[in-house]
């Protein structure tokens, strides 16, 4: 029998007691260790996965740890949105930066006090940082910088809006890969912005939310983003596009900023003085999802009347006008969504800016759907017999 070590009873019992203590603590630290913990306290008014949405609305420099901003206790309804749309970047010189930077930080002094006003940021610069930054500072948990949505419930979104688009645009060439990969941003960014409202306790009414944007590129970015996410906030009128507070605003031309107007379908209508003091004009969607069709105008000026100058939105694509004369008296305008390639300038020719004016302001809005057929790939969907004459058939007359 193998040697124990004998101690005393005293010291025995004193060692038994010892042991039944350290088991008992150890049973008690083990059990708070494995207990489920005491559930969070929500503050969205539905579950938001932390993994599939991100946003440096919290962040004050790129990398640094997300600081959540103070979150309201109640519910606040936002009325206005601002929403600043790549602002300033390398590409932009001194004036450019210094003169918009002043009119943005006046922009946000003035509007920042209000509590139904929000402001959001999308891919800004790093030229833009401290009007961010002065954002963060105004608007509080009213600011949201790059939200972003990759959770499957956005991802089945976007596999509705290429079904969708299949169905209602066509399947072969009637859309570019540039429109369904700009309008994939528009939805994550617009579904993230929507999480971040849930999370900050901000709600809006898509009936009257005012959405406003600002920003660059004008012609390109700041006309598709603020058309595919205001469609996909869900709203029932277009975006305000601010050329006061956009650089560049009248491109490829330096021009002068006179008047907007909402025509039919949501179409915007932007009316300009050249340097030479004539008459411009440009057309872009307000509104409009990329399963929808885009449009032209048909306006009532007799070709001879204008100058019309076609562009692709960005240096990548190239231009692929629509705009040609269709009648005596009419000619056919592209109405730009910054997407498909092409944006349109119409200037005026011996005409006064209130005679040019009431002719755009009457142009007709109609869809556009581009044809596999090259015969018919120019004209709109819904134009009238007059525009769009039959063509004339290869068939004989019957023998009597």
């Amino acid at each position: 029998m193998p040697n124990q070590p004998h101690l005393p009873c005293p010291a025995r019992a004193g060692l038994l007691r010892w042991l039944a203590a350290l088991l008992i603590f150890s049973a008690t630290h083990l059990s708070a260790q494995t207990a489920p913990a005491a559930p969070a306290t929500a503050v969205a008014s539905s579950p938001v996965p932390s993994s599939a949405v991100s946003s440096t609305a919290d962040t004050s420099a790129p990398g640094a740890a997300a600081v959540v901003p103070p979150t309201p206790t109640a519910e606040q309804n936002i009325t206005t949105l601002y929403l600043f749309i790549h602002c300033l970047g390398s590409w932009d010189h001194d004036g450019v930066r210094n003169e918009y930077t002043a009119k943005w930080r006046a922009l946000l002094t003035a509007e920042g006090p209000k509590p139904d006003t929000a402001v959001c940021f999308l891919t800004s610069g790093p030229e833009a940082s401290a009007t961010v930054e002065l954002a963060r500072q105004l608007f509080g948990p009213r600011c949201i910088v790059d939200p972003d949505d990759k959770s499957p419930a956005t991802k089945a979104l976007l596999a509705d809006d290429l079904t969708a688009s299949f169905n209602q645009r066509g399947m072969i060439s009637e859309w570019t890969p540039y429109e369904m990969w700009t309008s994939t941003n528009a939805r994550r960014w617009t579904e993230g912005l929507k999480a971040e409202f849930r999370r900050r306790h901000l709600t809006y009414d898509p009936a009257r939310l005012r959405l406003v944007a600002l920003g660059q590129q004008w012609g390109g970015c700041l006309a598709k983003y603020s058309a595919f996410m205001g469609r996909y906030l869900g709203n029932t009128r277009p975006a305000e596009i601010r050329p006061d507070l956009s650089p560049y605003a009248g491109y490829p031309l330096k021009a002068t900023f006179r008047q907007s107007f909402t025509l039919d379908r949501h179409v915007q209508l932007f009316l300009f003085e050249t340097a030479d003091g004539r008459p411009m004009a440009q057309f872009f969607d307000g509104l409009r999802g990329v399963f929808e069709p885009p449009h032209v105008a048909l306006v009532p000026l007799a070709s001879a009347q204008v100058d019309l100058i076609s562009v692709p939105p960005n240096s990548t694509q190239q231009a692929q006008p629509v705009a040609n004369p269709i009648a005596t008296e009419k000619i056919m305008v592209d109405v730009g969504d910054g997407c498909r390639p092409v944006l349109t300038t119409v200037i005026g020719k011996n005409l006064t800016y209130d005679a040019f004016r009431a002719a755009l302001t009457n142009s007709a809005i109609a869809p556009f759907a581009r044809k596999f057929d090259s015969k018919t790939r120019y004209l709109p969907e819904a134009c009238s017999d007059l525009f769009c004459p039959k063509p004339q058939t290869s068939a004989r007359p019957a023998t009597p």
